[in-house]
């Protein structure tokens, strides 16, 4: 029998015998509404996410390329599908731009290229212990939002380019266990630095160049290389510096009497 709607309004003594087979509404299941609403949802949230800019993937595959990355210890997901997903980079929620790369101890061998310069959003460049060499390049100056530039241990050479003193954002430079020579850039301008770690190097330009930096400073290791000079009186202005390493350079002279005003130094 053909179901017969009774009309909305029809008293029920008016709807007749048992003649009539009453009409059930056709409802989707409950799981496969919660399906829908998830691909739809799903649908919705990949549709406000924007690509990654074509300089910044080229920068990324220019890294796998002059670091021989199909030999990294870990190189998954590069070069195919979403950069964002490739193993030790980051992006940010909207994965428009890359925020993060670390790759460190995973067998990069060559050198950084100077396509870095392109991620201009990046905030951490982690490479450390890896088998690099050749310098930084200078490109490195267009990474205006950089916090952190980690190359411990990379083999890395020549001197650290100028342009990293226009990177005020900077919390850490650790650069250590390279052969990096010559003069320190003049750091004043970066107000926000905490870790400065130059330690085994080569270095031989005037030590008073470290004490130019950020006030708020918290740790200068520069020990095995072969800086010159003397300490500046105004080494007691570092008054948050804890941790202090300068042993086996060529430097002369006396410690400053200013150096009473460093009432945070723990390790001298």
């Amino acid at each position: 029998k053909h179901c017969v709607p009774s009309p909305p309004n029809e008293p029920l003594s008016k709807r007749g015998g048992g003649t009539r087979v009453p009409c059930r509404r056709h409802t989707m299941p409950r799981f496969a509404t919660v399906v829908v609403l998830s691909l739809l949802l799903l649908c919705i949230a990949r549709s406000t996410l924007a690509d990654l800019p074509p300089q910044q993937k080229a920068a990324l595959e220019d890294i796998y390329d002059s670091t021989r990355g199909e030999h990294w210890k870990n190189n998954a997901g590069w070069l195919a599908g979403d950069p964002c997903s490739w193993f030790g980079v980051t992006c940010n929620p909207t994965r428009t731009t890359v925020t993060t790369i670390n790759l460190s101890s995973n067998n990069l061998v060559g050198t950084i290229p100077n396509s870095i310069g392109e991620l201009v959003n990046m905030t951490d460049l982690v490479l450390q212990n890896n088998p690099l060499h050749g310098v930084i390049p200078s490109s490195v100056g267009n990474l205006a939002a950089l916090r952190k530039i980690i190359l411990t241990a990379c083999g890395l050479s020549g001197s650290l380019p100028n342009e990293l003193a226009q990177l005020t954002n900077l919390v850490q430079i650790s650069v250590s266990a390279n052969e990096f020579h010559g003069d320190v850039p003049d750091l004043s301008a970066l107000s926000q630095l905490e870790t400065l770690d130059l330690s085994y190097c080569e270095f031989d330009g005037n030590i008073s160049t470290l004490f130019t930096t950020s006030s708020g400073i918290q740790s200068i290791n520069a020990q095995f290389n072969h800086f010159t000079g003397s300490l500046p009186a105004n080494i007691g202005d570092l008054t948050l510096l804890t941790s202090l390493l300068l042993y086996s350079n060529d430097i002369s002279g006396e410690i400053p009497s200013t150096i009473g005003g460093m009432a945070s130094l723990e390790n001298l």
